[in-house]
């Protein structure tokens, strides 16, 4: 197994198999029907959509896909579904608790479903308890930092290289703390190859966070095929190609709101698309405007390539 060298300060080498593949991996949303339940037959399509669109990975019941909004019931109906369903990809299980015990309880959960990687939320801890939870979840499966403002425990670059030098299962990073590219700089000077580097933030810094050495992103953006090029073309050399296709996506991409808002949004965006059948949220998650959705309609058949589809939007499992 072929491993990767880091120096004696960022702790033992990383299996290269350990880490997310480069490229897109999709932060999925949750689908309730109008009854509030989850949308079992939404998840289906979901998992089509974003395999079919090239994503290398599928995060479940992360911040954006109101994980800390389902009970544990809900969160097992989402893998079960999602393993069950993808064919090629990567699942991920997003590990939002703050209480050790709860995450390590999570984590094990997950990957006794199916989960092969973790997304894992800085918990509101002391400081001095930040690697003991980090590598108390980690002994279940791979651990991906969520660096993002919302989790209110911010990862500063020398709490990071103390993080991997002490918890060698910590294998990649989704960086989403502005501005991000300088941050990811910073970081792949600092720690080297050690670990992964994704952006997220809906793709909004995208060709930025390549140029700074991102190896893909992290995010529900709802058209991830563009997203999937950019990547392609970028890697390639092919930086003009990359930003054409940045430039088609773009306006729709830029209006996401930040934070909790971009949910409607995204679950939107996926309904006009025949993706899913409903764009509810839960509750306290903020609601799709008026405004917002009249702006998705202007932008949204631009940013489709002429009679793009969803072409398993029935149900056709056909390879």
């Amino acid at each position: 197994m072929r491993q990767l060298g880091v120096g004696a300060d960022m702790g033992p080498s990383v299996d290269l198999v350990d880490r997310p593949a480069a490229g897109v991996h999709a932060v999925l949303c949750t689908p309730f029907r109008p009854d509030g339940a989850v949308d079992v037959d939404g998840v289906e399509r979901m998992v089509d959509y974003y395999e079919a669109a090239g994503v290398q990975g599928l995060v479940v019941a992360s911040v954006f896909g109101e994980g800390a909004l389902l009970d544990p019931d809900e969160r097992e109906l989402l893998m079960v579904r999602v393993v069950a369903r993808r064919r090629r990809a990567a699942v991920m299980a997003a590990v939002l608790a703050d209480d050790t015990e709860e995450a390590v309880r999570q984590a094990e959960r997950a990957v006794g479903l199916g989960a092969t990687q973790l997304l894992v939320k800085p918990p509101l801890v002391e400081p001095g308890r930040l690697l003991a939870h980090f590598a108390r979840v980690a002994a279940a499966a791979p651990v991906i930092l969520l660096d993002h403002p919302t989790t209110r425990t911010r990862l500063s670059i020398p709490t990071i290289a103390a993080l991997l030098a002490a918890v060698p299962g910590v294998v990649a990073i989704k960086l989403e703390e502005e501005p991000t590219p300088p941050k990811i700089r910073t970081l792949r000077a600092c720690v080297g190859r050690r670990i992964a580097i994704f952006g997220g933030l809906g793709g909004a810094h995208c060709m930025a966070e390549l140029g700074a050495g991102a190896e893909g992103f992290f995010t529900g953006y709802p058209l991830p095929g563009h997203l999937v090029e950019i990547v392609e073309r970028h890697r390639c050399g092919d930086v003009a190609g990359a930003l054409a296709v940045f430039r088609q996506t773009a306006p729709l991409l830029e209006s996401q709101p930040r934070g909790p808002a971009a949910i409607a949004f995204r679950k939107e965006v996926l309904r006009r698309l025949g993706v899913i059948a409903h764009a509810g949220v839960r509750h306290p998650t903020t609601p799709l405007s008026r405004a917002l959705a009249e702006r998705i309609g202007a932008l949204l058949p631009s940013a489709l390539p002429p009679g793009d589809t969803f072409p398993l939007s029935q149900g056709d499992r056909s390879p």
